[in-house]
């Protein structure tokens, strides 16, 4: 991370990380409550590294502040940001799957992403009907790709993330008929994109005020 830039995506293998005893040291108290509520220690240990990276990579941007120091707060729906007494223009997310998680950047607005790991979940009629709008389901079953799907799904979630709405509103009602895959589209104030991090693993994002490529790291 020797080069910073203002709009970036990060993400990591949760094979590759090691002293997670060390990063537990850079959360909060509410964050390790959290962390200890979980009864499988690879989802404690996803937890830990998932939130000790983000504060990481915050204070990479705002290096007078250190990880541990970080404080967030959240809106009504549950989307954290950071607390007003640090006084910094700085916008996140942070998504994390099975193996992988991935942290969404901004210094210009708003931003979600959302990283989902195909481990063999079966696509019946009703997560078909729950997911997709009646547009994106004439793609799907037109080409039968669990791609599409996937690609579908992850655009959703990143765009209500970055919206900062969750799930109030249902996914079947948000419509990315319109994307084009092959890639990135900028459409009313938002840059969207996909990118496949292996043959099973699909992320997708949300940044609010840009129209150019943004970077992978």
């Amino acid at each position: 991370m020797s080069s910073l830039f203002k709009e970036a995506i990060y993400y990591l293998d949760f094979k590759d990380v090691n002293r997670v005893d060390e990063l537990k040291k850079l959360l909060s108290e509410e964050e390790l409550k959290k962390a200890n509520r979980f009864l499988k220690n690879r989802d404690k240990e996803s937890y830990i590294i998932s939130h000790a990276f983000l504060r990481i990579l915050l204070t990479h941007y705002s290096p007078h502040i250190e990880p541990k120091d970080w404080i967030f707060e959240k809106n009504q729906y549950g989307k954290p940001f950071l607390a007003k007494k640090h006084q910094i223009k700085l916008y996140f997310n942070l998504s994390h799957t099975y193996s992988h998680v991935a942290i969404i950047l901004s210094t210009l607005g708003e931003c979600g992403i959302d990283i989902e790991e195909d481990r063999g979940l079966i696509l019946d009629n009703n997560l078909i009907d729950l997911v997709l709008t009646k547009k994106e389901k004439e793609i799907y079953y037109l080409d039968k790709k669990r791609e599409t799907f996937y690609i579908f799904w992850t655009l959703k979630e990143a765009y209500l993330k970055a919206e900062g709405l969750g799930f109030t509103i249902p996914p079947s009602e948000v419509d990315f008929s319109f994307f084009d895959r092959e890639k990135s589209l900028v459409k009313d104030g938002y840059l969207y994109g996909t990118k496949l991090i292996s043959e099973n693993i699909y992320l997708s994002y949300v940044f609010q005020g840009i129209k150019e490529e943004i970077k992978f790291i």
